[in-house]
Order: C-alpha cells, then sequence, then structure tokens
C-alpha cells in the first residue's frame, strides 16, 4: 500500500464523517448512529487491506481480503436495512430524503472507495472486468445520490430560520464546487480526454472539500461540533464492537463458501447477499439497543 493509496482511504474515510454530518443536523440525536454506521465501511475496508498487503502469512492475508470484501457489503446491506425498518413507520418528508440519501451515500462510496483503496482505475480496469462492468453502476448511482441529497438539503432549508439558512448555502455551495471538480478530474478529463493522471486529484479534492466542512461547521457554528464528535465517536466504537461479533460467527461460515483468491464469483455474491439480509433482519434488535443508549 503506497502513500497516495493510503491518503486515498484516509480522504474517503474523512469526506462521510465530515460530509454526512451536515445532513445530520435534523433535530434528531439517533441519527448519529446512522452516520457512524456508514463509516464502518471504509475504515474496515482501509483496515483490512493494509492487512492483506503486510501480513505476516498467507492466511493472514486471506482474512484481511475477506475482513474487508465481507465488512464493506455488511454495511452496505445494513444500512438500507436500516432505512427499510424506519420507513415503516410514519416519516416526515425531510426524513424520508435523509434516510435514502444516507443509503445511496453508503452505497456510492463503498463500491467506488473499495476500487480506489485498491489502486483500480475505475474507468478502465481491464484486469477486472467486474470493475468495468459496474462503472455505468457507479455512475447512476452518483446521479442519485445528488439528486436526494438536493432534495435533502431543500426540504431542511425551507424548515430552518434565516441564520441557519445561510449556513446551508455556505455547505451547498460546497458541495456543488466539489461535485463539478471530481465530474471533470474523474470523468470528463479521464474518460473524454484520456488524462487520467487527473484521477489522482481525487484525495486532494476530498481533502478540500472536508476542510470546507469543518469551517462551516465550527466557524458558522452550525451545531456544537465537540458533542457531536463525542457520540459520533462513542457510536463508531460501539457499533464496531457489535460488527467484531458478527465477524466472528459468519465469517467462518462465509469462508466454507468462498474462494482464496479475490476474483468475483457467483458463490461470493450470494453469500454477501444472504450476510446482508441477515444483518437487514437483525437491526431492529440493535435500533433497540441503541434506542436504550439515546
Amino acid at each position: 500500500m503506497d502513500n497516495y493509496t493510503l491518503l486515498s482511504g484516509l480522504a474517503i474515510t474523512t469526506v462521510g464523517i465530515v460530509g454526512l454530518v451536515i445532513l445530520l443536523r435534523n433535530y434528531h440525536a439517533r441519527a448519529i448512529q446512522w452516520y457512524a454506521l456508514s463509516n464502518l465501511s471504509s475504515i474496515v475496508w482501509l483496515i483490512g487491506t493494509y492487512i492483506s498487503d503486510y501480513g505476516a502469512s498467507y492466511d493472514l492475508k486471506l482474512f484481511g481480503h475477506r475482513l474487508g470484501y465481507s465488512f464493506s457489503y455488511m454495511i452496505v446491506g445494513s444500512v438500507f436495512g436500516l432505512a427499510t425498518v424506519f420507513m415503516r413507520k410514519p416519516m416526515s418528508k425531510y426524513q424520508h430524503y435523509l434516510v435514502i440519501s444516507m443509503a445511496g451515500i453508503m452505497a456510492f462510496v463503498t463500491l467506488v472507495s473499495e476500487q480506489i483503496i485498491s489502486g483500480v482505475d475505475i474507468t478502465t480496469a481491464p484486469s477486472k472486468p467486474i470493475t468495468g462492468d459496474l462503472f455505468p453502476l457507479y455512475a447512476v448511482s452518483f446521479m442519485i445520490l445528488v439528486f436526494y441529497t438536493a432534495l435533502a438539503f431543500r426540504v431542511a432549508y425551507q424548515q430552518v430560520d434565516i441564520y441557519q439558512k445561510s449556513q446551508l448555502k455556505l455547505i451547498a455551495i460546497g458541495l456543488i464546487v466539489i461535485i463539478n471538480l471530481g465530474v471533470t478530474t474523474n470523468i470528463i478529463m479521464p474518460v473524454v480526454f484520456g488524462i487520467s493522471w487527473s484521477i489522482r486529484s481525487a484525495p486532494l479534492l476530498l481533502i478540500i472539500f472536508s476542510t470546507f466542512n469543518a469551517f462551516a461547521i465550527s466557524k458558522r457554528q452550525l451545531f456544537d461540533i465537540r458533542a457531536t464528535l463525542a457520540r459520533s465517536f462513542f457510536y463508531t466504537v460501539t457499533l464496531f464492537s457489535l460488527v467484531l461479533l458478527y465477524s466472528a460467527v459468519l465469517f467462518f461460515g462465509i469462508g466454507l463458501v468462498l474462494e482464496d483468491d479475490n476474483t468475483f464469483t457467483v458463490a461470493k455474491l450470494v453469500a454477501y447477499i444472504l450476510l446482508a439480509t441477515l444483518l437487514a433482519l437483525t437491526f431492529p434488535i440493535l435500533r433497540k439497543f441503541f434506542e436504550r443508549l439515546t
């Protein structure tokens, strides 16, 4: 893992942590647990990739690869499962857009970060057909993400006072700028003009975006950032512990049907779908657990 790969992983995680906080100013304390859960995918994938590259033995490397892939798909399935659970109750229009946009964010970030952290050019990748085949899915997911994020901001903008509206405007400008830069450097320049080096600017753009949002949160006093970070850290540690318990029980069962290499197979896909379904079904129990905590 070179410095660029590490920087990419850290930047993606930072954007998830700082950027999603903006959407979580929704007057519900329990929403913090959603954003903490959503960031575990990138964090654990980064750890799994690191173990894979520097493992002392083949078994440890294999464990790292499986750990990374399993957690990535596990968390995405869990977020969609959680969204389904909450949508069974009456929800406001803003809550509806928030849940959908967060699920879209997690699906997109997990899929793309899995390739970026692996050092794969998602626009070509001839050695990994699954990557090239999924590129249209990445693009569609991104457009859906932008659409629902815009709706969430619009509804939030209508429900806040004048001072908070000015804060949301500042954040919206930052989102628009970074989206334009991201599309230009990661899609238009490499795909249309064949300038592949522009993709390597992604970590820098993500860091700029994170810094911009951090400024909006702290200097413009969008909310108490210290209390939010403390609560987020608590939920992240709690969720990480729960995920470790899940993995300890399910890892060996999944290993029976997965192959030892990193190629895409139907068996892997089925295993991940079953795992995500299991987690989605058990999320009502975890939801009650967090209700007691908050």
